[in-house]
């Protein structure tokens, strides 16, 4: 039996890239941002001083994904929403009123430093952040800050883009994109 390379050889993701980013393009109302130049590439020069990290433990991922399925004896600290495994992004599927995101993040750079937070809030949506300052220094070296989200308002909507910048007044501008869709109804149908 001879091999048959799958579909989506590389030049087959380009040319799916090009037709959606075409399709973007065309499409003047489509105001997500994420659509701009530049998005998604990375300075490697950045890339090997960042700042800042956002750590996850791969077993956190298993927990995640081992604990939808149901209740177990590994479930006792069940984070239960995907938006708080600590990944350099925040999606929120399904905001009504108000929802809270805790992120850590580690400092990989110079030893006393310090970060100011920095919002671009989605349409219709208030981004607070506590606290808005993180100082690290040798003997603090991890933070947690939280991301509150609240919807002003009412309307069953599609997804709204922002972001959320830690700046240290230097040199490190660590963003992490916010992805936030508000509902009235957990359903489309649902609505009347």
């Amino acid at each position: 039996m001879a091999f048959s390379p799958p579909w989506w050889l590389s030049h087959d993701i380009k040319d799916l890239n090009n037709q959606a980013r075409r399709a973007l393009h065309q499409d003047p109302g489509h105001s997500n941002g994420f659509s701009k130049p530049n998005r998604g590439h990375i300075d490697p020069n950045k890339a090997v001083d960042p700042g800042l990290v956002y750590d996850i433990d791969p077993n956190d991922y298993t927990k995640f994904f081992n604990c939808t399925l149901g209740p177990s004896d590994e479930c006792d600290s069940y984070i239960g929403q995907l938006y708080q495994l600590n990944v350099p992004s925040i999606a929120v599927p399904n905001l009504k009123d108000i929802v809270s995101v805790w992120r850590t993040v580690t400092n990989v750079g110079p030893i006393n430093s310090t970060y100011k937070a920095f919002v671009q809030s989605p349409a219709g949506i208030n981004v607070f952040v506590e606290p808005n300052l993180l100082s690290f220094d040798s003997n603090n070296k991890i933070k947690i800050f939280k991301v509150t989200f609240v919807t002003n308002r009412k309307v069953q909507g599609d997804y709204k883009f922002g972001s959320l910048t830690w700046y240290d007044g230097l040199n490190h501008s660590v963003r992490i994109p916010l992805a936030i869709r508000t509902i009235i109804q957990e359903f489309y149908a649902d609505t009347t």
